[in-house]
């Protein structure tokens, strides 16, 4: 049996140990629109496929027909990656500031220590 464009969205969503909502959110599509597209009710349009491939490092034509890879080369993003994508996608703002200025920080101080 050959998967359709929904079963494989539904499995690149899994084997990146997201929710629908999650998995939504970080890509920009609103979660209705996701579901109708994992459930097979509708077939994402080129802009919401290209959001999907460009948020995960999905190869586009894997996700279209099936054929290669689900990943583009090396780049699957690893579990701290999407881990962090989601912790990030799914805080309050107040978290979300919280978390901006630790990075920001972070950043500043290995700037400082690579004498830049």
């Amino acid at each position: 049996m050959e998967l359709k464009v929904c079963d494989r969205l539904k499995q690149v969503r899994q084997t990146l140990g997201y929710t629908q909502l999650e998995f939504a959110r970080t890509a920009g599509i609103p979660r209705s629109t996701y579901t109708k597209f994992e459930l097979g009710r509708n077939i994402p349009k080129i802009v919401y496929v290209n959001c999907i491939c460009d948020r995960y490092h999905i190869n586009q034509e894997w996700l279209l027909t099936g054929e290669g890879t689900m990943f583009r080369g090396e780049e699957r993003p690893d579990w701290l990656q999407v881990s962090f994508v989601t912790l990030y996608n799914t805080a309050t703002p107040a978290k979300r500031a919280e978390i901006r200025k630790m990075i920001t920080s972070m950043a500043e101080q290995q700037l400082t220590t690579q004498g830049m």
